[in-house]
């Protein structure tokens, strides 16, 4: 009855709701700040400080042993503020909870975009083949032609054209495929495994990874656009070949923004949760009052959560209102029960 601090089941709940309450608090700042886990780190933090200081400290006041009419105040204020503070820090899981309930648009339209961005690549690859087979049936013309002064403004020299040619050929595919793109193209296709496996709202890394394929997507379509602006001598010779830059489809990029877009929308914009993580939400705050209900309450206080009583010390006893004066009254009752001193000889034979 009369211990300070009564530990159960119930602070192992209490703990185990305010784990879960930190953990998705973070994931809901995170989508709220756009990946800033800086920010979403303090705001964990901070939501589980104000849980424990308003939740135990509750159920510390409960359990004081003296000073029952000045701890009670402090007790109520925090037992009936519970609600309001468990709210405001519900906030983010809440929003966690608005974005999960979306789980599968965001998925859908996450894969739609990363598909998009590895097509860009096939698409590159499309077009390097057709400019390097409309190089070759431009040679086999020159090749055929009998005119040698032709051939020879061309590049071939002497016998062993079909050589040459395959010389020249090779020297166009190692400048549209170099290393370079070869390294891009295996870091790109590991990517897209590895972020395909992760697609989900409770990966932390969702908003991360978003930014970064938007990133990504457009400075690949620059690098490449790059790479393949860059001609051989004579690879429109004399017009009779015309070689064009890759250009990504504008269609293409925008369908890769678009679709990123919404994704970003979804993680970053407050909506209404579902009912679900409303009662969930329910559930976890009783779960952090049970330390505070399963509490005892000293058995000197007069005070409960809505009633105080008549005298509010712990050494309340029969009008005594005061602890100071039951001790002064506990001091002159002890000194009324000290016995006769025994007299001097002197004085028992005056007496």
């Amino acid at each position: 009855m009369n211990k300070h601090l009564k530990f159960s089941w119930g602070h192992i709940l209490c703990f185990l709701a305010l784990i879960l309450i930190s953990y998705v608090s973070f994931l809901g700042t995170s989508y709220l700040t756009r990946g800033n886990f800086v920010v979403a780190a303090f705001a964990m933090l901070l939501v589980a400080l104000l849980l424990l200081v308003v939740f135990i400290g509750a159920q510390m006041l409960k359990a004081s042993a003296h000073h029952f009419r000045r701890w009670i105040v402090f007790e109520r204020f925090l037992v009936f503020a519970s609600p309001f503070v468990f709210l405001s820090v519900m906030l983010p899981f809440f929003h966690f909870a608005a974005v999960h309930s979306k789980n599968d648009v965001v998925v859908k339209h996450f894969e739609k975009a990363t598909r998009a961005s590895i097509q860009l690549l096939d698409d590159y690859d499309s077009y390097t083949k057709k400019r390097i087979e409309n190089y070759e049936k431009m040679l086999d013309k020159v090749s055929a032609d009998e005119d040698d002064s032709k051939k020879q403004a061309c590049g071939f020299s002497g016998s062993y054209e079909q050589i040459q040619k395959q010389s020249m050929v090779k020297a166009l595919r190692l400048q549209l495929l170099p290393n370079s793109y070869q390294q891009l193209r295996k870091d790109a296709l590991a990517w897209y495994q590895k972020s395909s496996n992760g697609v989900n709202t409770w990966n932390v890394f969702m908003m991360g990874n978003t930014q970064e394929i938007k990133q990504a997507i457009h400075q690949w379509s620059k690098s490449l656009s790059e790479l393949s602006a860059r001609k051989l001598n004579n690879e429109e010779f004399q017009g009779m070949n015309t070689v064009m830059p890759f250009s990504p489809q504008g269609q293409q990029l925008n369908l890769i923004d678009k679709e990123l877009d919404i994704v970003e929308q979804t993680l970053t914009t407050f909506s209404m949760p579902p009912v679900g993580s409303l009662l969930g939400g329910l559930a976890l705050y009783l779960a952090l009052l049970f330390p505070y209900l399963i509490q005892d309450r000293h058995s000197k206080s007069r005070h409960s959560l809505l009633h105080t009583g008549k005298d509010a010390q712990p050494f309340e006893y029969e009008g005594v209102a005061d602890e100071d004066q039951l001790l002064a009254e506990n001091d002159e009752e002890d000194e009324e029960d000290i016995p006769f001193a025994p007299t001097s000889d002197t004085e028992t034979q005056t007496q």
